[in-house]
This record gives structure tokens, C-alpha cells and sequence, in this order.
């Protein structure tokens, strides 16, 4: 060390001996002792000069703790919307939905809804379960879980939104040589994701070769999301979803899941209506 650096160094520590204590009191804020020394200044135009200096009071810290803090759930919050609007697949109909729009009209819906707030106020990403929402077509399955999804939001928990044919067309898409994102890189994301909501799962299994691709691609997804919340919606009835998925799959999928069937008229049918009908 440079003796001149070493010289004020020693300098500094002595002024802080118990021989310079001039007072000592307890910080309104932050509760620390704070010690009042008598310090002389070495260098400089006030070279000679003494003053007192106070040590112990974390007030300054503590301000700069909360200031990165807020800034880090900031970022975090600026990085979950990033995740959501690039990755998630919802129609233009589906995206203002949320839990406090949605109007049950028959108990099951209003039970449904009941369960959504809870499912999110206990929500925990290690142990919290997973959501199966079933019913026919236009009852606000899709509705309910994106509403829940974005509730989670306001708890500091990211989430994507994915209708699964979506997801097995933008799998396709990366089979090309010149898209950078690959397959790999996409699964990744969806695996790792807080809480993932499958919507309209069941729809993508078709007749033919591309069943059993469709089959692997979405249960390897749900094998590799066991232990992290899942929410899925589907039009398919539990016999048709069991006949679809298999006994493998259909059982890994209703792992520590709640069942919510929905009844009701099709709303998207009743609008149709109230605006066609005279």
C-alpha cells in the first residue's frame, strides 16, 4: 500500500477510537445507535478544521435498499409483461378479459369465479395445483383463465397464455432452417414459465399421422411442468378427454388438479342473437 494512502487510512481509524466519542443517541428511524465523533480534516482548504461526524445510523442505507428494491420490481414487473405480450397467443376478443368483468349467469359460473380468487389468493408457485376448466363452446373458460392468470400478475408472478393449436403452429414454424428460434429454446420458456394456461387443449388431436406428434408435443410440456401450476381449458367432455389423451397422459394431467365444469348458454351465440334478432 502507498505509505501516504497508509498514513490517512491510520489517520482516519484513530479519530474513530473511543477517545473522540463526544455523544451518542438512538435513530427515530431506524431504530441503529448512532456515535457522535470529533473528526479533524485533513486535507484541502479546511485542512485543520474539526466537525463532528455521526456513525451507526443505516437511514441512508435503508433508503438506498428500498430504492433498489423497487427498482428491481420494477424491472421485473416491465419483464413479466415482456414475457406475456411475446410468447402469449390470445385472440383480440379474449384480451381485455379479467375476473372482474367476467358475469356468471348460473351458480356453476359464480362457483367457478369464487374458485379463481381463492386459487389466486393461496397461490404459491411451488405447491399451488393446477385449474381444469370444461364445458362447451362461448361458457368463458378461456375468460376465467386468463382473468386468473392476470391476477397472479399483481402478485409478482409471471404467466403465459397459450391456445395449444396456436402453440403446435408456432412449433412447426421453427422446424424452418432460417428461424433463429428453435424448438428447444420455445419449450423452454413454457416449461419454466410461474403458471402456464393451456387453452382449448384437446382441439389439436386431429385423424391421422399428425395425432400421435400432436400428443408428444403437448404431454412432453405437461411431463415437464409437473410440480408447476398448469391452467387448461377444453370443450371436450372427460370421457372424450380421457379417450383423447390416454390413460397416461389423462392421469398426469388431473395430477393435484381442480375440476371446474361450467354449464350455461353460449354467450357468443346469445350476442349473435340480440344483435340479428328483431
Amino acid at each position: 500500500m502507498n505509505p501516504a494512502r497508509k498514513h490517512f487510512l491510520n489517520a482516519i481509524h484513530r479519530q474513530i477510537s473511543d477517545e473522540n466519542i463526544v455523544g451518542r443517541y438512538t435513530c427515530d428511524q431506524c431504530q441503529q445507535e448512532v456515535t457522535i465523533y470529533d473528526m479533524e480534516i485533513f486535507q484541502g482548504p479546511r485542512a485543520g478544521e474539526r466537525f463532528q461526524c455521526p456513525k451507526g445510523c443505516k437511514c441512508e442505507d435503508n433508503a438506498l435498499s428500498r430504492s433498489v428494491l423497487r427498482r428491481q420490481k420494477e424491472l421485473l414487473s416491465i419483464q413479466r409483461k415482456k414475457l406475456f405480450d411475446l410468447y402469449s397467443l390470445i385472440s383480440d376478443e379474449l384480451r381485455t378479459a379479467s375476473l372482474d368483468s367476467y358475469m356468471p349467469t348460473t351458480d356453476r359460473q359464480k362457483d367457478a369465479l369464487v374458485h379463481c380468487f381463492s386459487y389466486v389468493s393461496e397461490f404459491a408457485t411451488k405447491t399451488s395445483g393446477n385449474l381444469l376448466f370444461v364445458g362447451d363452446c362461448g361458457l368463458g373458460k378461456s375468460h376465467l383463465a386468463l382473468g386468473t392468470l392476470k391476477e397472479l400478475f399483481k402478485k409478482q408472478i409471471n404467466g403465459i397464455f397459450i391456445s395449444v393449436p396456436e402453440l403446435l403452429n408456432n412449433v412447426k414454424r421453427t422446424f424452418g432452417k432460417n428461424n433463429p428460434f428453435s424448438e428447444y429454446d420455445f419449450f423452454q420458456i413454457l416449461k419454466e414459465v410461474d403458471c402456464l394456461v393451456l387453452d382449448d387443449i384437446g382441439a389439436e388431436y386431429n385423424r391421422g399421422d399428425s395425432e400421435s406428434w400432436a400428443t408428444s408435443k403437448v404431454f412432453e410440456l405437461v411431463d415437464a411442468r409437473q410440480g408447476r401450476p398448469t391452467i387448461y381449458t377444453t370443450n371436450l367432455s372427460s370421457r372424450q378427454l380421457f379417450d383423447r389423451l390416454g390413460k397416461r397422459n389423462h392421469s398426469r394431467m388431473l395430477y393435484k388438479t381442480s375440476l371446474l365444469s361450467l354449464d350455461g348458454n353460449d354467450y357468443r351465440a346469445e350476442e349473435f342473437m340480440r344483435r340479428n334478432v328483431k
